[in-house]
């Protein structure tokens, strides 16, 4: 009885220690960084400061399409004026400046997100860049992670996110990456959060090979012909997906590329808003 009571006044006291860590960031500690950003940034009074998580933007694939697509529209939102608006971006830390990825990415997609102007209301929208250290990036890695590799890629994405987030706190932050985990993050230091999801980190699919234990490219038949190490990669698995709902949660409005990635968002994330399909841009001048 006295080892029980012990357990339940350890337990209450971690819970009551978390809870003053979360209200200090929320309360005083958010609140201080995010005037440091803008004064920092030099961010106009009346602009909103929008982050995005995309450590990898200077790489030229499709997602980083759908970044600087996005990017674009907030550029033109802001030259007409119906609102202000300051891009940050959390960026891996590189050879490249920052005018030489913008550049890129107008060569790569043919997509003008020029800075060129200022950053007032009506001219151009100012784009700042956060670059994480190479260290930190590398627990993006799956190859960091030879077991355990969803936790851990999870738990690199809130390692990232939490320095960007020191160094710039945003208004609105935008995942833009399927860094769900970061998610909280954002919405603890006072954001309102979206997310754009290309495919989910884990899928019911995947739920469903390792409760039948068949055997795939991230499912070794070692393990699927197991019943001790499927039963424990099946909690593992099951776990993970309910600690992935969770996260989502905290997005106040979530995109998704496709409607086989809104199916399954749709029965992982249950608590967040229903996701709506926004499909990748294409570019179809190219092929006329």
């Amino acid at each position: 009885c006295a080892m029980a009571s012990l357990w339940m006044l350890l337990v209450c006291a971690n819970a009551a220690a978390a809870l003053l860590v979360c209200l200090y960031l929320w309360l005083i500690a958010w609140p201080r960084w995010k005037r440091e950003t803008r004064a920092r940034l030099k961010v106009a009074d009346d602009a909103t400061v929008v982050a995005f998580f995309h450590p990898f933007c200077a790489s030229g694939g499709g997602g980083e399409r759908v970044l600087w697509k996005m990017v674009h529209t907030l550029a033109q939102l802001h030259r007409e004026k119906k609102r202000s608006l300051h891009v940050v971006i959390f960026a891996q830390k590189g050879p490249k400046t920052p005018e030489q990825i913008l550049a890129g990415a107008e060569e790569r997609f043919g997509i003008d997100v020029s800075t060129e102007g200022g950053s007032g209301g009506g001219g151009s929208m100012k784009i700042d860049f956060v670059f994480i250290e190479t260290e930190l990036i590398d627990l993006l890695h799956a190859e960091t992670w030879p077991r355990f590799t969803m936790i851990g890629q999870s738990y690199g994405s809130m390692v990232v996110a939490w320095r960007g987030f020191q160094t710039a706190t945003p208004d609105l932050y935008f995942d833009t990456t399927g860094a769900a985990f970061t998610l909280p993050l954002g919405k603890l230091c006072g954001a309102r959060c979206a997310a754009y999801v290309h495919y989910p980190t884990i899928s019911t699919d995947m739920l469903a090979m390792v409760y039948s234990r068949r055997p795939s490219y991230n499912h070794d038949s070692a393990i699927a012909s197991s019943k001790l190490a499927s039963l424990v990669k099946c909690v593992y698995y099951f776990l993970f997906a309910g600690l992935y709902g969770v996260a989502g949660a905290f997005a106040n409005v979530v995109f998704v590329n496709s409607s086989w990635t809104r199916d399954h968002i749709e029965a992982l994330w249950r608590l967040s808003p229903a996701p709506t399909v926004l499909y990748p841009p294409v570019n179809v001048e190219a092929l006329a």
